[in-house]
């Protein structure tokens, strides 16, 4: 293979990553307007922990690379609950 084929294969791979992290933040939106209906916080550790541990388990060696983009995942879903929780409050 040469290198334009695999930052094509990249290319592709980010189109679908993008579209995958836009459906995750709508889900995310959802899950904040259930939050605000059970007054429930946008912060869970025990769920947070759970995740990273999934993750871990599935990625192995590869875990170092994979958590840390995870971790921004998890802490922009949080900021994007917060947001709409506030928004919420402002209506």
């Amino acid at each position: 293979m040469e290198l334009k084929d695999l930052r094509e294969k990249i290319d592709s791979i980010d189109d679908e990553l993008v579209e995958l992290l836009l459906e995750r933040l709508e889900v995310s939106r959802k899950v904040a307007d259930i939050k605000a209906l059970k007054n429930m916080p946008v912060f869970n550790p025990e769920r947070e922990k759970e995740i990273l541990d999934e993750i871990k388990d599935k990625t192995g060696e590869n875990a170092k690379y994979i958590l840390p983009i995870i971790e921004t995942i998890l802490k922009t879903s949080k900021e994007l609950q917060e947001d709409a929780l506030k928004e919420r409050k402002g209506r």
